[in-house]
C-alpha cells in the first residue's frame, strides 16, 4: 500500500508539473504570436511610409522636369502622380499616431502642390529665372516633407526593433521551458517506471 500511495502522489505531481509547464507555453506561444503579429503590422505602417515618400518625390520630378526640359508630358503626369499621393495619404492615415505630425505633412504637400501647378503654368519654362526660383523653393519643400516623414518612420523602426528583441527574448526562454519539460518528463517516467516495477513485483 506504501508504494501505491507513492505512485498515487508522484502520478499527481507529475501531471500538475506537466499541466503548468503546458500552460507556461500556451501562454509564451500567444506572445510570441501576438509579437510577430505587431512585427507585421509595423513592417506594413514602414512600406506605406515609404510609398508616400515615393509618391512625394515622383510628384515633385513633374515640377521640376517641366522645369527642366519643357516637355509636355511631364504636364500631363499631373494629376496622376497627384492622385497617387493623395492614394499613398489615405492609406497611411489610419495608422499615424501623431496626429499633428501627419496633418503638418498634409499642410507641407499643399504647398508643394501649389509650387508644381505654378512651375506647369509657365508655357516655356526652360530658361525662365522665375521658374528657376519656384524649382529650389520646390526642392525645399519637398525635403521639408521627406524630413519629417522620416522622422515619423524611425518611430516605427524603434517599435519594429524594440518587439523584435522581446520575440528574441521569448523564444529563447521557450527553448528553455521545452528543455526542461523534456528532461523533467524523462526522469519522472523513469522513476515511475521503477515506482510501477516495484509495484507489480509487491502487490
Amino acid at each position: 500500500m506504501l508504494i501505491k500511495h507513492k505512485l498515487s502522489i508522484f502520478s499527481a505531481v507529475f501531471f500538475l508539473l506537466l499541466l503548468l509547464f503546458t500552460l507556461a507555453n500556451t501562454f509564451l506561444f500567444e506572445k510570441i504570436h501576438s509579437n510577430v503579429q505587431l512585427m507585421e503590422d509595423i513592417s506594413n505602417i514602414n512600406r506605406k511610409h515609404d510609398a508616400l515618400r515615393h509618391s512625394i518625390t515622383e510628384f515633385c520630378k513633374v515640377g521640376k522636369y517641366w522645369g527642366y526640359s519643357g516637355d509636355f508630358k511631364y504636364r500631363r503626369m499631373y494629376d496622376e502622380k497627384r492622385q497617387a499621393v493623395l492614394k499613398s495619404f489615405g492609406d497611411l492615415a489610419p495608422y499615424m499616431e501623431n496626429r499633428r505630425d501627419f496633418h503638418l505633412v498634409g499642410q507641407m504637400f499643399q504647398k508643394v502642390d501649389s509650387t508644381v501647378s505654378s512651375i506647369l503654368s509657365f508655357r516655356d519654362p526652360v530658361g525662365d529665372q522665375k521658374v528657376v526660383v519656384l524649382v529650389r523653393q520646390l526642392d525645399e519643400g519637398e525635403l521639408q516633407i521627406l524630413s519629417l516623414l522620416e522622422d515619423t518612420s524611425e518611430e516605427s523602426l524603434s517599435r519594429l526593433q524594440e518587439v523584435s528583441q522581446n520575440a528574441e527574448k521569448m523564444k529563447k526562454s521557450l527553448s528553455f521551458y521545452i528543455l526542461l519539460i523534456v528532461i523533467v518528463f524523462f526522469v519522472v517516467s523513469f522513476a515511475l517506471s521503477l515506482l510501477l516495477s516495484q509495484t507489480f513485483s509487491n502487490p
